[in-house]
């Protein structure tokens, strides 16, 4: 882990500060995208349940073995 730290620093000038703000920033695109297909995955599966719904599924609050994925909600704010 520690080579892995070294080497961030080192790719943005051995300046830390930078190398954190760089970190942050692609830890909020990650979260973006996760975001993302959480919010496609809970549509799909409200599909999947109004469909199961129409056709007289026994248990419609569990589709597939899965419940539905709720988001933390946790977003990071901008980096100055």
């Amino acid at each position: 882990m520690s080579r892995r730290i070294d080497e961030v620093v080192t790719a943005c000038n051995g300046d830390p500060r930078s190398a954190l703000k760089v970190l942050l920033l692609v830890n909020e695109q990650f979260e973006h995208i996760l975001n993302c297909l959480n919010a496609r995955l809970n549509e799909h599966m409200r599909r999947h349940h109004r469909q199961q719904a129409l056709h007289g599924s026994d248990n419609p609050d569990k589709v597939g073995g899965r419940t539905q994925l709720v988001s933390s909600g946790a977003k990071a704010g901008p980096v100055a």
